[in-house]
């Protein structure tokens, strides 16, 4: 099962504790899937406006919110949940789970392809003498030795 899964059923069983517990260590980008990014944020809004947390309250919120959340679902995902004493657990897989979506996003394709971007623009020539070309750089690896330059150690 999904931890986005298992922390939904645990607001829905006890949302008030549930939500106290994990404020700060999830948000509502944490989660992947809009129904349950839904729940979150209606079980949120409840807590901030007093009103009571069950699934019919988030259902409602949600449906102002423009998600329609199957009651069908909201109770499956309550009768999955063993206890919702394990919430902050859930709260922590489920943002170590966004990190690890928000690091492949940020590998773009160029990177992947070749593992990393030519180094040699990033290289500043040192005391204006000519920097070696991109194929004798190529022939030497992707860090070519360090050279001494008028008394410090610098790469091309």
């Amino acid at each position: 099962m999904n931890p986005e899964q298992y922390l939904c059923g645990a607001i829905l069983i006890s949302g008030e504790q549930v939500l106290q517990a994990i404020r700060g260590l999830v948000t509502a980008d944490c989660f992947q899937y809009e129904a349950y990014r839904a729940i979150f944020t209606a079980g949120l809004s409840l807590l901030e406006n007093g009103s009571p947390i069950d699934p019919i309250s988030i259902a409602a919120a949600a449906k102002r919110q423009g998600v329609e959340l199957p009651n069908a679902m909201l109770a499956e995902l309550m009768e999955i949940v063993p206890t919702a004493a394990n919430c902050v657990d859930y709260a922590h897989r489920v943002a170590e789970e966004a990190r690890k979506r928000e690091i492949k996003k940020l590998a773009a394709p160029g990177y992947r392809r070749t593992g990393f971007p030519p180094l040699t623009s990033f290289w500043r020539p040192c005391s204006g003498k000519p920097r070696p070309s991109r194929e004798a750089t190529a022939s030497v690896g992707c860090c070519p030795p360090p050279i001494r330059c008028e008394g410090s150690w610098t790469t091309l």
